[in-house]
């Protein structure tokens, strides 16, 4: 047993060793896994010709997972860091996302480079208040670390991510901040023409028998809410409302 286990790592190390050994391939959706399944199961269940008709589902879940959906924005759920499409099509980090998580978004998207690799605020500019980056739409994104970055980038950002409470009368289009993530949990953006679709780990409704209920309240006023294109409920200005200035008195950095 020990030799056939040892020969089977010298083979499988030989192998790693070829060029393209290692394909990183973007995350498939549950259709093309379900219809890839589906295509091994005739396959190898049936005994006679009608094990051809694998082919159908094979050939359909193939082209599936030949055109993935790709996610735009990737927040981890502490909203420490986030992960951005820039112009180049890959992915740049704002913050500090956990190394774990990096891994896990990168392979996710089918880029095969390590986290180390990624370099921080690659395509975007950071101070010591937060980040801010440019989508591969254009569309402006911060991330704020600092309560005083909140009167800036509340009017510039398209999306404003943070882990701490966004003032009241945050005009950004999108806010994912303390209260949204604790609600909602881990974030993923596609950044549609026809506005911004959210998919997060935990869903609107009752919570799963299993995990614990959130102790975040849903805002005192629904009428202040705007329903995004996703669904979910972002931190709107109303209309006539000015931006609360900042509690410090020392004054509002500029992002770079």
């Amino acid at each position: 047993m020990g030799q056939a286990v040892r020969g089977m790592l010298a083979i499988s190390t030989w192998i790693a060793g070829f060029g393209q050994a290692n394909l990183v391939v973007p995350a498939f959706g549950p259709a093309a896994v379900a219809l890839l399944a589906g295509a091994l199961l005739v396959a190898t269940l049936s005994v006679s010709r009608l094990r051809w008709l694998a082919l159908l589902p094979a050939l359909s879940g193939v082209a599936l997972a030949a055109a993935p959906t790709r996610h735009d924005v990737f927040i981890d759920r502490e909203g420490a860091g986030a992960a951005v499409r820039g112009a180049v099509g890959r992915l740049a980090i704002l913050g500090k996302p956990p190394n774990f998580v990096l891994e896990q978004w990168l392979k996710a998207d089918g880029d095969g480079r390590r986290p180390d690799q990624v370099a921080a605020g690659e395509g975007g500019h950071c101070d010591r208040l937060g980040c801010t980056m440019r989508a591969a739409d254009g569309r402006s994104i911060a991330l704020a670390t600092d309560k005083r970055a909140f009167h800036e980038d509340c009017a510039r950002a398209d999306i404003l991510i943070s882990r701490r409470d966004a003032p009241p009368g945050c005009a950004a289009a999108l806010i994912v901040d303390r209260k949204f993530l604790a609600e909602h949990g881990a974030v993923t953006i596609r950044l549609d023409p026809a506005g911004p679709v959210l998919a997060t780990v935990r869903k609107p409704g009752p919570p799963s028998p299993w995990r614990a209920a959130s102790a975040v309240k849903p805002p005192d006023n629904p009428a202040a809410a705007v329903d995004l294109p996703s669904g979910f409920a972002a931190w709107a200005k109303k209309p006539g409302e000015e931006p609360e200035p900042p509690a410090d008195d020392a004054p509002v950095e500029p992002l770079q």
